[in-house]
């Protein structure tokens, strides 16, 4: 009986007591990659309900869905304060007319939807808004024309027109002629 007590008592012991838990850190897991920040914009409202997009920078990694399947793409580096965009790109094909032109603290960028194929991008490079550089892409992100050192003048009842006005070095006009976007295709005469 002494014995059945003492496995009694060893037993209560061993079954009374807590089991030590074992505790297991997790693997830390590796930083995901940041997102791009979206570009941020003010919309202007013009005649017959047509917009027009000014675009403020504010990040090294910015993008703007322009619609699906049509992203505007921004990546930089900031260098004293500014941050400077060397890689522009719609739908992943570059926009070299505005790489390193580009930055946060100078300029203002404009976008224009001509058609909902053709878009124009506007790009005063000083606030006194006389010479642009500026071109337009197609819903695919190719680059069907660009400009660069012009007036854009939009035309105020037609979405899809605009006038490029080419000037020499002491700012006298040169040539005008006239865009018209009708599907795919920009269509130019002289004005």
């Amino acid at each position: 009986m002494k014995k059945l007590i003492i496995i009694f008592i060893v037993l209560c012991l061993f079954g009374c007591t807590k089991k030590e838990e074992v505790v297991v850190e997790p693997e830390p897991s590796p930083e995901p990659a940041p997102a791009p920040t979206i570009i941020k914009e003010k919309e202007y409202v013009l005649s017959d309900g047509w917009i027009v997009y000014d675009f403020e920078f504010d990040g090294q990694l910015l993008t703007y869905k322009i619609k699906d399947k049509l992203s505007l793409k921004l990546e930089g580096a900031e260098k004293e304060g500014t941050t400077t965009y060397d890689k522009v790109t719609v739908n992943d094909k570059h926009l070299s007319l505005y790489e390193n032109s580009l930055n946060d603290k100078v300029g203002h960028l404009y976008m224009y939807n001509l058609n909902d194929k053709l878009y124009l991008l506007c790009f005063y490079k000083t606030a006194t808004y006389d010479k642009a550089d500026c071109l337009v892409f197609d819903e695919e992100g190719n680059i069907i024309n660009e400009w660069t050192n012009v007036v854009l003048t939009m035309n105020t009842e037609q979405q899809n027109a605009f006038l490029i006005t080419y000037l020499d070095d002491s700012g006298k006009e040169i040539k005008s002629v006239q865009y018209t976007a009708n599907d795919k295709v920009l269509e130019e005469k002289d004005f």
